[in-house]
């Protein structure tokens, strides 16, 4: 049985393209290669924060000369069809014969080496990869960093091409500040054991339980844990190839910033891993996830502190302001907020949306002030100072605003009047809360399609699919009759978007 080995090294890949384009790397080379196996192997992807590859191994090869018939277009199609047909395979006419209205051709495959075979591949499917973003260095060939080295090896032996200017060879690099340098492979097993002993973990799976563990033993002395969240984790594993992970705290002061924006700033903008006592309250700590394990850390500590401390300072500052000057005179300012050029500002809308919103109240026997006072402070947080520094806060903000001043049950209003966001969201927690959300959705809906503006193919910019899903969920969990919401639309296409919904 055969294995053949393939990492390509360069700059930093993001961490969200590193799995996918491993995978498409394999899923590519074993479809080029299908034709020539005659007996499948398995392929073992791996990616990190500089390399991507994959071993194909348990597999056999044929390479001796064969014949394939393919089928090219029909005998009637237009001579562009039969040209295209023929470069393909680079065919001469007379080449063809015609069986059922379709012209057919029988194609001889040389004998060639499975090095050569195999060489040939690998430099195609290199060149077919196609990133989200890439670059080009020293040549026309593009990738998403410079490439620094590429490993191509068939059962211990040199595949040689050349991909921009980098040769391929026998050799790998290990960790780019503490082992980089030229490291020999033999096979996949030693390269494993090898890139570990020179400062990088390969496997995906193996970095993420490097990281859980270390913090939970850091954090287990003082009765804490890490705040799980799965996604982040993903991400961490792929910003590093040997995770070191350091415990730093946050100053005290801080801890009265609601949970989310703490969130927010540690972990959306900061990658931090978040820690949490046993009952789930937010904990003075933060860990760090290096890429290098120096025995002095207080200098990543203190780079780190200094970053934080300068985000929640700000944070803090802007949430502060926003609590003592209230959330009662954002709604006036609303006024100078547009909401879309065909329609005019975000008062304009909510007056629109209070008016759905009263027709509701009256059906669902909602107390009529609590609804148009819940209407009017669901989007005030928008002219807020924190909202404008961190606009993923919006409904949020208004909530810790709002339920100083008003009842909780408005301040959820404000909260969940956005949700659901999308299949996995929540929906909003009382009625009150689901009675703006429609008033909201049903609104937004209207006025698009007043405005000639629906969605197209993939494109939605203005959420219209989830906003109609939104609603249908909203009236299946609380039991809303569903005729009667659609009776607050008087925009044909904007109603049968919806029905046409129901029937998913």
């Amino acid at each position: 049985m055969s294995e053949i080995l393939l990492e390509i090294v360069s700059g930093e890949i993001p961490a969200g393209m590193q799995k996918k384009i491993a995978q498409n790397l394999a899923n590519i080379f074993e479809a080029e290669i299908a034709k020539y196996v005659t007996q499948k192997g398995e392929s073992n992807v791996f990616w990190s924060a500089r390399r991507i590859g994959f071993c194909y191994e348990g597999f056999s090869l044929a390479t001796a000369p064969s014949a394939e018939e393919v089928r090219g277009p029909k005998t009637s199609a237009p001579d562009v069809a039969l040209e295209g047909f023929l470069k393909k395979y680079s065919l001469a006419k007379s080449d063809l014969y015609s069986q059922d209205h379709y012209y057919f051709a029988k194609i001889i495959h040389k004998s060639v080496s499975p090095q050569e075979l195999l060489e040939s591949i690998l430099k195609k499917i290199l060149s077919s990869i196609t990133w989200p973003k890439s670059m080009k260095w020293n040549g026309d060939e593009t990738w998403v960093r410079p490439i620094y080295s590429i490993l191509a090896q068939f059962n211990g032996n040199i595949l040689k091409f050349q991909y921009g200017n980098i040769q391929s060879s026998n050799t790998t690099l290990g960790h780019r500040i503490y082992s980089n340098h030229p490291i020999s492979i033999d096979s996949f097993h030693s390269y494993k054991a090898l890139l570990e002993q020179n400062f990088v973990i390969l496997s995906e799976e193996d970095r993420k339980s490097s990281i859980t563990s270390q913090a939970s033993k850091i954090l287990s002395l003082k009765g804490l844990r890490v705040v799980k969240d799965q996604s982040l984790l993903d991400e961490l594993a792929g910003l590093s190839e040997y995770p070191t992970v350091i415990l730093s705290a946050i100053p005290k002061k801080f801890m009265s910033l609601p949970r989310e924006i703490l969130t927010l700033t540690l972990k959306t903008h900061q990658r931090y891993l978040m820690v949490e006592d046993l009952e789930g309250n937010l904990a003075p700590y933060y860990c760090i996830v290096s890429n290098i394990n120096p025995d002095d850390k207080s200098d990543i500590i203190s780079g780190n502190d200094s970053v934080l401390t300068a985000r929640l300072e700000d944070a803090k500052f802007f949430f502060d302001n926003d609590l003592k000057s209230g959330i009662k005179q954002n709604i006036e300012k609303l006024k100078n907020l547009t909401y879309h050029n065909s329609i005019g500002s975000y008062y304009i809308k909510q007056q629109s949306v209070e008016k759905r919103a009263l027709q509701l109240a009256r059906i669902f026997n909602l107390n009529e002030y609590d609804v148009s006072r819940a209407v009017w402070l669901a989007k005030a947080d928008l002219v807020s100072h924190t909202v404008r520094e961190m606009p993923e806060l919006q409904g949020i903000i208004g909530y810790y605003l709002t339920r100083n001043i008003e009842s909780e049950e408005i301040a959820l209003a404000v909260r969940d009047h956005y949700k659901p966001k999308g299949p996995n969201d929540s929906i909003p927690s009382n009625k009150l809360a689901a009675c703006v959300a429609l008033a909201d959705k049903l609104d937004t809906i209207e006025q698009m399609f007043d405005q000639g503006i629906k969605p197209t193919g993939s494109k939605d910019p203005y959420a219209l699919r989830r906003a109609a899903l939104g609603i249908i969920r909203i009236a299946k969990e609380f039991d809303f009759d569903m005729e009667a919401l659609l009776s607050l639309i008087t925009n044909k296409d904007g109603k049968t978007f919806i029905q046409d919904r129901l029937k998913d």
